[in-house]
């Protein structure tokens, strides 16, 4: 019999008066962080099936260096990543849009910085943070999603979701779709756009080497059921949870989505 129990209910492993909350999940293992209180932010990685935590060291430069944060994220995978890994991104000179990439190793419990540094628009948001082929990637807010691959330390740029064209991959924009969900699953780098006046999402497939993006799954929500009829469609609230795939010999396929405050599979 399969045991449907979450592995907790609550981010209670350690007494942290400020709160925690998840940022990131990587194959079995949760990057989170307290809330509130930037310059004095803690970080834990922490592992749900056995309990256990590590407290991550602050980035070091004090409380100054810990409020240019801009990302944090979490590297592993237990054959090409063994030991895992923090990528953090952090602007150093806002007004020369300079930013400085530092990277923490749980093998040597050190930071570092790295030699790899780079410029972007001091408004530049940065999300999503996504392990994939012994990289870490992000999405941009421009729609220039990036990634950082950890072997070599190169900052790598990929195409960018907003040329994406459904029907001939000539780059036009089809203004109006957005992106709502940024992910992996089963070893598949996948991204999530609503389209524009419908009740359709499109699931987009990254190819190997980085090389495009393809799309994968036409998704059709039945809002209707949902009571969402009285919803104009570009103003239904939506949020895609997560992607799931199934193995390289199960063709499963689903979606956790929630709208208008449920949670469904689609």
């Amino acid at each position: 019999m399969v045991n449907r129990n979450p592995p907790f209910l609550n981010l209670d492993f350690y007494p942290d008066p400020r709160g925690i909350k998840i940022i990131q999940s990587c194959n079995g293992l949760l990057l989170c962080c307290s809330k509130k209180i930037k310059r004095d932010c803690r970080y834990y990685v922490f592992n749900p099936t056995t309990k256990q935590f590590a407290l991550i060291p602050s980035v070091p430069g004090g409380g100054h260096v810990r409020r240019t944060i801009c990302f944090m994220a979490l590297a592993f995978h237990p054959t090409d990543c063994p030991h895992y890994k923090l990528v953090c991104i952090r602007y150093i000179r806002r007004d020369e849009k300079l930013f400085q990439i530092q990277i923490y190793s749980s093998e040597t419990e050190k930071w570092r910085i790295s030699d790899q540094s780079f410029s972007a628009n001091s408004y530049t948001s940065f999300s999503s943070g996504v392990y994939w082929h012994q990289a870490i990637h992000w999405a941009h807010s421009n729609g220039n999603p990036s990634y950082f691959k950890l072997d070599t330390e190169e900052l790598q740029t990929m195409p960018s979701y907003f040329t994406i064209d459904t029907q001939d991959f000539t780059g036009r924009y089809h203004e109006g779709e957005k992106a709502v969900y940024f992910g992996e699953s089963r070893g598949c780098l996948h991204l999530v756009k609503r389209v524009q006046r419908s009740f359709q999402l499109k699931v987009y497939e990254m190819l190997n080497h980085h090389s495009g993006w393809f799309v994968k799954y036409m998704v059709k929500l039945d809002v209707h059921r949902m009571n969402a009829i009285r919803w104009f469609p570009d103003h239904y609230a939506i949020q895609v949870l997560d992607v799931v795939r199934g193995g390289e010999e199960d063709e499963t396929f689903f979606m956790v989505i929630q709208i208008l405050g449920k949670i469904v599979r689609k």
